[in-house]
């Protein structure tokens, strides 16, 4: 393969091209293309931008992709975006230890409070 042509598949592999586009483009067979691309990835760390401060992020691979630079950067995101919380799902529950509904974020609670769940663990009737 000539330099040329490794220039080329470059310069179409950072554009987003997949192997058939660029064998196309370059009349070479695609498992020619898709060989070389593999014995030569661009780069082994991705990058990535803050989503608050826009600092480049260099992501491991095999990695969860990062999203923030820092926790700063990450609690000031959230809090100027609430609308992109999910509401937690809350669960209705009839409490062991005193009988009264409850509801909580938890799916297997089995006491309403910790008062109630002392008392139960005593031996005691919680009111």
């Amino acid at each position: 393969m000539t330099n040329e042509e490794v220039m080329s598949i470059n310069s179409l592999r950072n554009m987003g091209q997949g192997y058939r586009v660029i064998a196309s483009a370059l009349n070479m067979p695609v498992n020619s293309v898709k060989s070389w691309c593999r014995r030569h990835p661009l780069s082994e760390f991705t990058e990535s931008i803050c989503l608050q401060c826009g600092k480049p992020l260099i992501c491991t691979p095999h990695r969860k992709k990062k999203k923030y630079c820092s926790d700063k950067c990450r609690y000031a995101w959230w809090s100027a975006h609430p609308e992109e919380r999910k509401p937690k799902t809350l669960y209705d529950h009839v409490c062991a230890g005193c009988g009264s509904a409850f509801s909580s974020a938890r799916r297997n609670t089995r006491f309403c409070s910790s008062s109630c769940y002392a008392a139960h663990r005593k031996g005691d009737r919680c009111e």
